[in-house]
């Protein structure tokens, strides 16, 4: 059974979740009223949503999340980690590479007296970071960082923000100084922690990324992107009934959070639970019903059940939603030519191959069922060219 996965999807597929919309409106007794009544406004969840949300197919583990706060004490970008194999969570894509080091910034003057003003501004100007990040203006939303920091060096939120722009611009060298600045400034910071852990997964260091995702949800029971994100590192690393339990508290704190249920079917599935898998499938579907990859997974299941009407109509669902995946096209071929309607058949293979002019195995299966057909020199040609392209597997 094929799967789809998003690094970034189901981030998507990418959807934004709880997505904090800031606006400065008025004098500043309202920005102030503001830092005092709230530790932090809110999260961007890709499906955990993003602020840097990628939409794509295939999707099929709920992604890494990247959160940002905004209040006094805790302005920060919260991010996440894939799910391998057989989840999809929406989710932040991996930091870019290759790119040459960010310059370091300036040094803070430690020398800079925090007044009431400086504390207001500050604040301001990561509002105006907050809203380049969310416009993937990194660089634009760095300079509003350092500005905040110079005028507030304690301020954990701007460095925790900042860590997170860094990150998407590939310099995790001074994404993870500035997340590693924000702890020490704020110690219970959940939200940085949460970061941090994305950071160190994205690195390989899996022990680093749990223990930060454990942090996290110390500091904040209730943070449901912490739970996906650990439950995704669990997952990872074959800790399935532990995946399973995070993603069971995830949904408990937000039974609408599609994600976790993606993720949950997944590992459900790994597990050889379909019953429960399909039951979560259908969950996301319910919660939203332009999710092809989540029709797409279904559907494989209704199909390695036998259920071949029900895989059918999923897998045309999956066809309407999203027409660039010649996976979903070769499911359906299948299950025309199993059942003898060799013409359709070909005409999906024929759709698939226009996606994936390289696939051998999409010109072998078209070549029976021109064969069936009695069609024997289209059968002749298409066998030839996956022999061409795979001479081991079809000799």
């Amino acid at each position: 059974m094929t799967h789809k996965f998003t690094t970034g999807q189901k981030a998507r597929s990418t959807e934004t979740r709880d997505k904090i919309i800031v606006a400065i409106i008025g004098a500043v007794a309202v920005i102030i009223a503001a830092i005092i009544t709230s530790p932090y406004l809110g999260f961007f969840l890709e499906t955990q949503a993003n602020p840097d949300p990628t939409d794509g197919f295939p999707a099929e583990v709920s992604s890494n999340v990247t959160v940002t706060d905004i209040s006094s004490e805790t302005t920060a970008v919260a991010t996440s980690v894939p799910l391998t194999e057989t989840t999809t969570r929406k989710q932040t894509p991996p930091p870019k590479t290759g790119e040459e080091p960010e310059k370091t910034p300036p040094t803070v003057a430690t020398t800079v007296q925090v007044t009431k003003s400086n504390t207001q501004l500050a604040y301001e100007h990561c509002v105006k970071g907050i809203a380049y990040f969310e416009k993937k203006q990194y660089d634009k939303a760095i300079a509003e960082y350092n500005e905040a920091i110079r005028l507030n060096p304690s301020y954990s939120n701007a460095f925790q923000n900042r860590g997170s722009a860094y990150k998407y611009k590939g310099n995790l060298q001074q994404a993870l100084k500035d997340y590693n600045k924000a702890i020490a400034l704020n110690s219970k910071y959940a939200i940085a922690y949460n970061n941090r852990g994305d950071l160190y997964e994205h690195q390989g260091k899996l022990k680093e990324a749990l223990a930060d995702f454990t942090n996290a949800i110390k500091y904040n029971p209730k943070f449901d992107v912490a739970y996906i994100n650990r439950g995704n590192l669990y997952g990872s690393m074959g800790n399935n009934t532990s995946a399973i339990q995070d993603y069971t508290k995830a949904i408990e704190l937000d039974p609408k959070y599609a994600g976790a249920y993606f993720n949950r079917a997944i590992v459900y599935e790994r597990m050889g639970n379909k019953k429960l898998a399909i039951q979560d499938y259908t969950k996301v579907i319910e919660l939203d019903s332009k999710d092809a990859t989540a029709y797409y997974n279904r559907g494989c299941l209704y199909h390695d059940q036998g259920k071949l009407k029900e895989a059918l109509d999923d897998y045309t669902k999956a066809i309407q939603l999203n027409q660039k995946d010649a996976g979903i096209f070769i499911r359906r071929g299948n299950i025309y030519g199993s059942t003898g309607k060799n013409e359709l058949a070909i005409q999906d293979y024929t759709k698939a191959i226009k996606i994936d002019s390289k696939n051998a195995g999409i010109y072998y299966s078209r070549s029976l069922n021109y064969r069936q057909m009695g069609e024997e020199a289209k059968a002749d040609k298409d066998l030839a060219k996956a022999k061409q392209l795979d001479p081991k597997t079809y000799k």
